[in-house]
């Protein structure tokens, strides 16, 4: 759980200013938008999986699909952003949780990782969700929060 003084770092598209509120739920909105061109149906997939183990093992945490996305530290959010953000094109953003009595959880980002190549898909994956929705294992992790986020200084 987050403590009430702790702050957090959050990648947003474009630089937002102090007070500013970002909305959960925008990882799910970009999911509704994948199209079959693009070859996203492995995240798709993926996310659906990790959904499905939520709502039958863990139904108290929030949604992936409906929340916000944090890490504790700068630390975590730049190795996040050198992995997944090549060109640096998103913000950082101090934020706070605005709502702490909304649920929350931490995962380790390892087990969003995908299976070695040439491995089956379905019960890795599903493995990978329950030790992420357990909170186990070790590594930098994410904030999943069904509260929004206040901007606090954008860095």
């Amino acid at each position: 759980m987050i403590t009430m003084s702790e702050t957090l770092f959050h990648f947003a598209p474009t630089k937002l200013g102090p007070g500013s509120i970002i909305e959960p739920g925008n990882w799910g909105r970009i999911l509704k938008r994948y199209n079959t061109v693009n070859n996203n149906g492995w995240i798709i997939a993926r996310e659906l999986l990790f959904e499905g183990v939520r709502t039958h093992m863990f139904p108290d945490k929030p949604s992936r699909l409906s929340s916000s996305f944090a890490f504790r530290t700068k630390v975590e959010a730049d190795r996040y952003q050198q992995a997944n953000d090549g060109n640096l094109l998103n913000v950082l953003h101090e934020v706070e949780i605005a709502d702490r009595a909304l649920p929350q959880h931490e995962g380790r980002l390892r087990h969003l990782d995908w299976p070695e190549q040439g491995v089956p898909f379905l019960d890795p994956t599903r493995l990978k969700a329950m030790q992420y929705w357990q909170g186990i294992g070790n590594g930098d992790a994410e904030i999943v929060t069904a509260s929004p986020l206040r901007i606090l200084r954008a860095l």
